[in-house]
């Protein structure tokens, strides 16, 4: 008899967070609970950027005098890893991008000045940023990282991480949906987890799932906030090259081995257009479900079951 699943749900990073084990150990299960919760309110204190007294909001602070400043190895290893992801991706994933925000407010839904995109990109460009192995300095005054794009999905891996270590029961973390799952799912009749894609139509519906034994899934979508005006579309995932919203995809969902890596690809995937964004995800040789801006769906058949959900 398979052992009960146990959740947790709790909020944190902004997003509805939830955990699940298959234990029928209650201690146990409390124990990794918090482990869980601990593990990613730390690394919500230490990069958020609404804390003054954050490890990136002293690094940002750091900006306006362009001076160097010191960082531990944890921050020294996701800026080099958004070093690796800015190369790779023709300079889309950009950490510095995150100035934009204050020029598109997607709640007025107004249009910003179009001098005043041209002005803030001059702040934008991780090449304006250099690194050394214990310390960063900006080359630009008034520029800022922003690790929205890669703090949830490192927490996820932080997670598995640490409850891999002390458990073999198989279990799921969710942060605002991206997720990763270990060990399986432990069901008597071998079925695996089952990670619904949202229908960007319908927002609260799935219009696809995907089987999910092993590794992790992020999807990225810009069905939560954006706006049309005069028949065009308005995407709150920003061009960092341009300063516009990108004209790509409504959503990219990826299964990789690792949740930063998923979370990374589909990111890039969002900023370019639907077409090149389905040549460059088969050249990734990783399965993954798309929806253009048409509603069409496209799907890599590898190493996953993709399947409607109706």
């Amino acid at each position: 008899m398979s052992a009960p699943l146990q959740a947790r749900f709790f909020k944190a990073m902004g997003s509805p967070c939830e955990f699940k084990m298959r234990t029928d150990d209650a201690h146990h299960f409390e124990q990794m609970a918090m482990t869980v919760q601990e593990e990613v309110l730390r690394l919500e204190r230490k990069y958020s950027r609404y804390l003054d007294d954050s490890v990136l909001s002293r690094i940002n602070q750091a900006a306006e005098t362009c001076e160097w400043i010191a960082v531990d190895e944890e921050t020294r290893a996701l800026l080099a890893y958004a070093d690796v992801a800015w190369k790779q991706s023709d300079g889309c994933f950009d950490i510095t991008s995150g100035v934009l925000r204050h020029l598109w407010d997607f709640k007025s839904k107004r249009l910003p000045n179009p001098a005043d995109v041209s002005s803030l990109l001059e702040r934008i460009g991780w090449q304006n940023v250099e690194l050394r192995e214990d310390a960063l300095r900006f080359l630009r005054s008034g520029m800022e990282l922003d690790f929205g794009g890669i703090v949830k999905e490192y927490a996820v891996d932080r997670v598995v991480g640490k409850i891999s270590v002390v458990s073999d029961c198989s279990f799921l973390i969710s942060l605002g949906g991206d997720l990763a799952v270990k060990n399986g799912r432990d069901d008597p009749r071998g079925l695996p987890w089952k990670i619904g894609v949202t229908d960007p139509s319908r927002k609260h519906g799935a219009i696809a799932s995907i089987d999910l034994n092993e590794g992790a899934v992020c999807s990225s979508g810009d069905y939560e906030r954006c706006f049309v005006i005069d028949g065009v579309r308005y995407s709150h995932l920003l061009d960092p090259r341009t300063g516009y919203p990108a004209k790509g995809p409504q959503s990219v969902s990826i299964k990789a081995d690792t949740c930063l890596v998923a979370g990374t690809l589909a990111t890039i995937a969002m900023l370019m257009p639907s077409s090149d964004a389905i040549d460059w995800l088969n050249g990734q040789q990783l399965a993954y479900v798309l929806i253009d801006e048409r509603g069409q769906i496209s799907t890599s058949s590898k190493s996953i079951t993709v399947a409607d959900s109706d």
